[in-house]
């Protein structure tokens, strides 16, 4: 949802597809929690960081070659911007939560500092209250309708459709082929 709200703030128009039958699909009915290493809100103000070679390694680790180095250094450049972005642009009030209650399944000796002590996950708030995966859902809701995003629910994306050579991914993307189940015009 921030990358549809920034994508649209941009000036270019953008139509969300839901999976789900309402807004939020699984986000909703989750903890809502978001891991965002070298974050602005919790660990600046702690004066903790990490080594961003010690989270490249231990992202990398951790997606046990389900992912390349690209991905992970766009998570750690842009995660911590999206949290300032949809604060100052779409009303996102994020707060601390912390990580020592989800201990990792994998445990791997280079695991940053600050995620053992649970500096660098968020959540959304709301009331002045941390909340769930209902009030992040209910957050990015509010931002989509204000701007009058359009979002067809019930509408699984299944592929990119380009405009060059589709098998390499080469090109311009110029659509995507849906899987509608049904569609349920809301907002």
């Amino acid at each position: 949802i921030p990358a549809a709200l920034y994508t649209h703030d941009a000036g270019i128009k953008v139509l969300i597809l839901e999976k789900a039958a309402g807004f939020g699909g699984h986000t909703a009915a989750s903890g809502g929690t978001l891991w965002i290493p070298n974050n602005n809100y919790v660990m600046k103000e702690a004066g903790v960081a990490d080594s961003r070679a010690d989270l490249f390694t231990y992202i990398k680790a951790q997606a046990f070659g389900q992912s390349n180095d690209e991905l992970i250094t766009a998570f750690l450049d842009n995660g911590p911007r999206m949290l300032v972005w949809t604060r100052d642009h779409a009303g996102f009030n994020w707060g601390p939560k912390s990580t020592a209650e989800y201990p990792c399944p994998f445990p791997f000796e280079g695991r940053p500092p600050s995620l053992v002590a649970g500096y660098e996950a968020v959540n959304v708030y709301g009331n002045g209250i941390r909340d769930t995966g209902g009030m992040l859902s209910k957050v990015c809701k509010s931002a989509v309708n204000a701007r009058g995003i359009e979002v067809m629910y019930g509408t699984q994306g299944k592929r990119l459709i380009y405009r060059g050579n589709s098998a390499s991914g080469d090109g311009e993307v110029i659509g995507i082929a849906t899987i509608a189940s049904f569609f349920l015009a809301q907002n």
